[in-house]
């Protein structure tokens, strides 16, 4: 819940505060922010009980949650692209009038 409110109060102070003068600070909070969060990350996982025995799995998850959105991604765009680059070649393009 913390992370969802952080995110709404970064939003917000992102359309409130457009100003190109303190970009580059802001870009430097949100490394140290995002470093920050790693961090915490990493203590709270290392902190945990049996970590260890459990990190093999974790790893083998890890590397399932990466791979398969990323397959379906390729498969769903290469699919996608097929489709539109057929109908332009083919002069039904919805786009012209």
């Amino acid at each position: 819940m913390l992370y969802i409110i952080c995110m709404v109060i970064g939003i917000i102070l992102s359309r409130l505060l457009r100003l190109q003068r303190i970009a580059r600070q802001i870009g430097w909070a949100q490394t140290t922010v995002t470093l920050i969060l790693i961090a915490c990350m990493g203590y709270k996982l290392g902190s945990r009980p049996g970590f260890l025995k459990e990190i093999s799995s974790m790893g083998m998850m890890s590397l399932l949650y990466c791979i398969i959105p990323s397959v379906f991604s390729i498969i769903l765009v290469f699919v996608v692209t097929r489709y539109v680059l057929k109908e332009k070649k083919n002069g039904r393009n919805k786009d012209s009038w």
